[in-house]
C-alpha cells in the first residue's frame, strides 16, 4: 500500500488528497526541524535548586 494508491489518477479528489498529504508532510518536517525555543531574554530564570511550586 502506498499513498499514491489511495487517490486514483484522474479522480476528482486526487489533487485535494495529494495536497493534503503534502501539507501534513511539510508541517511534520517543519515541526521536527525548527529550533527549540529557549528562555526569553530578560525573563525569569528558574534554577534547579528552586522548587517548581510554592509550598502549600
Amino acid at each position: 500500500m502506498s499513498w499514491s494508491d489511495l487517490w486514483a489518477d484522474g479522480g476528482w479528489a486526487t489533487p485535494l488528497g495529494r495536497a493534503l498529504y503534502t501539507t501534513v508532510l511539510l508541517a511534520t518536517w517543519w515541526s521536527l526541524l525548527r529550533p527549540a525555543v529557549g528562555p526569553v531574554p530578560g525573563g525569569p530564570v528558574r534554577t534547579a535548586d528552586e522548587p517548581s511550586r510554592a509550598p502549600a
